[in-house]
């Protein structure tokens, strides 16, 4: 599944390189692998083309909440 996933993800890089959803959908990615930093890192890209992505704010908040970085994540999460 994940493969197809990272497919998918690669043919929406081609097409959008810009989209933050496309940064959205690869954190999610790196998150189910564990890459969490990774993860962080792909949400805040989102949240530089817009602030008050919510969908951004929660997975980064989630994110930030897995490696223990509660003040930013409840920061997020508000």
């Amino acid at each position: 599944i994940l493969l197809k996933a990272d497919h998918v993800l690669d043919t929406l890089k081609q097409r959008d390189p810009n989209n933050p959803k496309v940064f959205l959908i690869e954190g999610h990615l790196k998150e189910v692998r564990e890459d969490v930093l990774s993860a962080i890192s792909l949400y805040g890209q989102v949240l530089e083309k817009n602030t008050d992505d919510r969908d951004a704010l929660v997975a980064r908040g989630h994110a930030f909440s897995m490696v223990g970085m509660i003040e930013k994540a409840v920061s997020d999460l508000k």
